[in-house]
């Protein structure tokens, strides 16, 4: 090599080298940019939603869950990514086209010289058939018949992930609509009961100060009024206990709405609800529904679908390949006579590395079928057992709610015998004081054993696998998304009677 040359050579070595330095250090965000993110992020947190303009029902707030629920948007994402990959898979089944350009130099010619081994001498001088600038192009077709056999089987295997993740999405609502249900009933018990509390602690301040007052006069005891006093704050810390259990259930319904927490909107907290006083499945059928609906078992057998799948690919995989090419192709260089032509041919190639791997591959797919088949026996044992239990629970949760609704009912008639014994100056201030708290008590008590039955009715819903929204398009307006779900619980094939037992809120 010559001097210039090393030169040249050199200065293009060092050119990587520092090209190389500067492009391997990482640059963190900045302050800024993690500001100008989380300010992106605030922002389209409500983007796009449809504003609250009415007081919101129980249908409504499932319908906003499913329109704007975060948790829920991510999985409709993991569904279509899904089903983009589908797309890919068939893709791949395609012959290959290539298209290839390419330019070449050198300084001098790329000369050479023959050597005769007969006679010892050369045959000629040095000659060259290719100039020193060079231009190639050619566009290849190519296509692997086991390529084509193994992408037929992946693009199917997708196919089946992507099942998979339309039942898991489905998951995530029959989760949502549970969770939806629950916190409405808490959240309205605690809307409807703030301005009865706030009314209530200020008679409380009220009857405390006018205990303390009498006291002082000398009119009553001290141990009297202590003992007023006393009785008074129980009740008040007994009401603040049942409170508790639901005083977050609004911020709660409004992250599953996805609407920002601290948001003013408004419940209907007038609207008549029902639960069903007698099933129509018996466990039997509700174990069969459960079954055949329940999405885990579903993955479960899409998984084995894969695996058997997979079995077949790993029999092709033990064939020879075979590929066919064709190419147009065409060079700038003068010397050639012919400057254009076309190519074809076909190639076979076989890996014997994959007859010994066989076996083994083959044990663990089999490995993987039993796997698969004594996971869906756990799961059928699990979701017999949950059928049971859930079915169980929401009838202790129904005999709660008649209780609960039968003391209210009876404290109902006593407050308003003691009011009118008030007006007469039949008993004191007081004790109409303790009967008002414990109303309050009462409706407290059934607002909570309400809830409880709504959330253990939605259970049953989830226990089997019934989707009422599996019909509502990521396209519908909440309003059409809510008549939808209310039409879905009228439906004549609901799971259950319509025998139900009204009760009204007031």
């Amino acid at each position: 090599m010559s001097t210039a040359h090393s030169k040249l050579f050199a200065s293009v070595v060092c050119a990587a080298l520092v090209l190389q330095g500067c492009a391997s250090k990482p640059r963190a965000f900045s302050v800024a940019e993690y500001q100008q993110r989380a300010d992106y992020n605030l922002g389209v947190i409500s983007e796009n939603q449809q504003p609250v303009a009415e007081a919101i029902d129980l249908y409504q707030a499932m319908a906003r869950a499913i329109k704007y629920n975060l948790n829920y948007r991510v999985k409709i994402a993991e569904t279509r990514l899904s089903n983009s990959k589908i797309g890919l898979m068939h893709h791949s089944m395609l012959p290959k086209a290539i298209a290839n350009s390419n330019y070449t130099a050198r300084n001098n010619f790329q000369a050479s010289s023959s050597y005769n081994l007969e006679t010892g001498s050369s045959n000629f001088g040095a000659s060259t058939s290719q100039e020193k600038a060079l231009n190639t192009q050619d566009l290849a077709f190519s296509w692997n018949i086991l390529d084509f056999g193994l992408s037929y089987i992946r693009a199917q295997q997708a196919g089946d992930k992507a099942l998979i993740s339309a039942e898991l999405r489905d998951k995530v609502v029959l989760s949502l609509l549970e969770e939806v249900r629950s916190a409405y009933w808490l959240a309205t018990s605690n809307q409807r009961m703030a301005e009865k509390l706030k009314k209530l602690k200020k008679r409380i301040l009220e009857a405390q100060a006018n205990t303390r007052m009498i006291s002082a006069s000398g009119e009553t005891s001290i141990s009297a009024a202590l003992l007023e006093e006393r009785e008074l704050l129980k009740i008040t810390d007994a009401i603040s206990k049942m409170q508790r259990e639901h005083i977050t259930a609004k911020t709660e319904l409004a992250i599953l709405m996805g609407i920002q927490p601290g948001s003013d909107f408004v419940l209907t907290t007038n609207s008549v609800f029902t639960v069903p006083s007698k099933l129509k499945l018996n466990t039997d059928e509700m174990i069969t529904r459960a079954i055949r609906d329940r999405v885990e078992l579903h993955e479960n057998w899409y998984q084995q679908r894969i695996n058997k799948r997979e079995a077949k690919a790993a029999m092709l995989e033990l064939l020879p390949g075979l590929d066919f090419f064709a190419s147009d192709d065409w060079s700038s260089n003068s010397f050639l006579l012919n400057n254009n032509w076309i190519s074809w041919g076909a190639k076979a190639s076989w890996n014997l590395m994959n007859i010994f791997k066989y076996p083994l591959k083959k044990r663990v797919i089999e490995e993987q079928h039993q796997v698969l088949q004594a996971q869906a026996l756990a799961l059928t044992i699990a979701i017999m057992t949950q059928v049971h239990v859930s079915r169980t629970n929401y009838q202790q949760h129904l005999q709660e709610l008649k209780i609960a609704t039968e003391y209210r009912s009876i404290q109902k008639r006593l407050i308003r015998q003691l009011r009118t014994e008030a007006a007469a100056n039949l008993i004191s201030e007081n004790k109409l004081l303790r009967e008002e708290m414990n109303t309050l008590i009462a409706e407290a008590r059934f607002d909570i054993a309400n809830a409880k039955a709504q959330s253990a009715y939605g259970n049953l819903f989830t226990t089997i696998g019934w989707n009422p929204a599996s019909e509502v398009d990521g396209s519908f307006s909440t309003s059409e998304i809510a008549n939808s779900l209310r039409a879905s619980w009228q439906y004549p094939g609901h799971p259950y009677t319509e025998h139900n037992l009204a009760m009204v809120q007031k």
